[in-house]
């Protein structure tokens, strides 16, 4: 064999045996690296809720993870704790960290896609230290969102997961009663509307 052919051989391993190695290697430092709460049977839910708001929800929960001592957890759905409203679009079920006795309560909304629509809620459904609820997480001076989300017939509250500040309120009536009786709601809790931005949406029923 010639030094050229050893050449072409040696450059043929690389690319086909070495090369996907190392990307897969690297793919796979990746994915630990990342912060995540894995919902292992988040599939069966997949009617409402979409695998991106999935994937968003439980970059969120690893939040809500006292003193976490590892990139990457499992949880699951209880089952028969999944619930879905057609008219707000928001599903509520209670997540449970696998090999844990910590599980939360969540309720999240999100659009007919199936996306979601920036609002998460997250409380221990479990006691201890390990369990982190959003009112521990949300900064203390702004103590609405410990209220939040509020469900009435009129109007829903609820606030954007990545500004706290920036709240979200769905209404029903075309007339915009809802949205007077969110703002009334908000103040008679002891709190400024003019301290948050306020996106309005209409329910439509």
């Amino acid at each position: 064999m010639t030094k050229r052919n050893i050449t072409i051989v040696i450059l043929l391993i690389t690319i086909f045996i070495i090369l996907p190695i190392v990307l897969f290697l690297l793919s796979n430092k990746a994915l630990t690296e990342s912060k995540v709460v894995v919902i292992d049977n988040s599939s069966d839910y997949s009617k409402n809720i979409s695998s991106s708001a999935f994937s968003n929800l439980g970059s969120f929960l690893y939040n809500f993870i006292n003193n976490p001592d590892q990139e990457i957890y499992h949880g699951t759905i209880k089952e028969g704790s999944y619930s879905y409203s057609s008219s707000t679009w928001f599903s509520r079920f209670i997540v449970e960290l696998n090999n844990s006795d910590v599980s939360w309560n969540v309720q999240m909304q999100t659009l007919k896609t199936g996306e979601l629509n920036g609002n998460i809620s997250v409380s221990c459904n479990s006691g201890g230290e390990a369990c982190l609820s959003v009112s521990a997480k949300s900064n203390p001076t702004a103590t609405l969102q410990s209220y939040l989300p509020l469900n009435t017939n009129d109007y829903i509250i609820s606030f954007n997961t990545n500004d706290i500040n920036v709240l979200s309120v769905v209404y029903y009536d075309q007339e915009g009663v809802g949205k007077s009786k969110a703002l009334e709601k908000i103040t008679s809790l002891g709190f400024n509307p003019e301290d948050y931005t306020i996106n309005y949406y209409y329910g439509g029923h």
